[in-house]
């Protein structure tokens, strides 16, 4: 077989169930923007993975045989033990190539990968097999954390970002599904929401209407065409500031208002407070009076607002009136497509 040939890779049925929810949630698709592109998942995947893959593996051999050297004095027979044990016990057990518990994946070579696929050949034993080694990554790459399976997705992103961020080197790029708009802005931190899911770009960008510097948040995963900018700029204090309240708060909900919300709760409500973690925003402070529970806030008005439409009557926006009035519009929207 040659490095051109397509790799059939047999996979347990979870972990290809995964691999296509993964697909579809990164948004890896073909240039229609609608279907599905599985080959290129696949080929970001094995380039994004195998390097920290392959170290793994080695960690794990080094550390099987200390354990053993104590008992055997032959080399040969300790690596090739220790090999075993890797194959047999370490690594994540592969599914057989026939059987219903078994998804067919296939991998096209392309240019990014035909010189890996020839690293590995050259790396793994002869009684291995490319596909073989691929499925165990692949399974491995499935018990990783939603975050880190992103990072790997888009690992040339996000290298390039955090080493930007570090630096506080500008960086320009698009969005996916738009194109036309060029983001020139000063990237401060890559960080994950508080659900662990999607890592976000949190960066300073400047208004194009206005010209104010902004604090602003973009998903890894719908990030395109990344360069570093010739834009030059400085990180301000204040927008520092609130992107480290970003941060804290939810990194997907951009804040450039320091206005004070305040939120009235019914025992009730409270109490869905503390059901509802999905989105939830931290309150500077709460205070208990006769007809509710006062929490004040310093977030995203966003965040707030889609957050609390989910209690109804339980929750009501006090201040600032804006966002009453946004969320007043929303129930009376609401109210009247449900009495025709």
């Amino acid at each position: 077989m040659s490095e051109q040939d397509k790799i059939n890779i047999y996979v347990p049925r979870e972990v290809g169930e995964l691999l296509d929810s993964d697909n579809e949630m990164f948004e890896v698709f073909k240039p229609n923007g609608m279907t599905l592109n599985r080959n290129q998942f696949l080929t970001q995947l094995v380039t994004g993975y195998y390097d920290a893959y392959a170290r793994e593996l080695q960690d794990k051999n080094a550390v099987i045989l200390d354990a053993l050297s104590p008992f055997l004095t032959d080399r040969a027979a300790c690596d090739q033990i220790a090999s075993s044990i890797l194959d047999q016990i370490s690594l994540p057990r592969t599914s057989k190539r026939v059987g219903k518990n078994a998804k067919q994946l296939s991998l096209k070579p392309t240019q990014k990968t035909e010189s890996l696929i020839r690293r590995i050949r050259r790396e793994i034993e002869s009684a291995d097999y490319v596909s073989r080694y691929l499925v165990r990554m692949l399974v491995s790459y499935s018990e990783k954390p939603f975050s880190q399976r992103e990072r790997i997705i888009f690992k040339d992103n996000y290298d390039m970002l955090v080493s930007c961020c570090k630096k506080s080197l500008p960086v320009s790029f698009v969005m996916a599904g738009k194109p036309e708009i060029v983001h020139e802005v000063i990237p401060y931190m890559v960080v994950t929401g508080p659900e662990e899911m999607y890592n976000y770009l949190l960066c300073q960008e400047e208004d194009g209407l206005t010209h104010q510097l902004k604090a602003q948040a973009y998903r890894l995963n719908r990030i395109r065409g990344l360069n570093r900018s010739t834009k030059t700029a400085a990180l301000q204090d204040g927008v520092k500031q609130r992107l480290e309240v970003m941060r804290k708060q939810g990194p997907q909900y951009a804040i450039n208002d320091d206005t004070e919300v305040c939120v009235r709760l019914t025992s009730k409500g409270r109490g869905m407070y503390n059901k509802i973690y999905f989105g939830r925003p931290a309150y500077m402070r709460e205070e208990n009076k006769p007809d509710g529970c006062y929490q004040y806030y310093q977030c995203s008005h966003n965040q707030l607002e889609l957050y609390f439409r989910r209690f109804g009557a339980e929750a009501e926006i006090i201040s600032p009136k804006p966002l009453r009035d946004k969320i007043a519009a929303f129930y009376r929207l609401a109210s009247q497509a449900y009495n025709g």
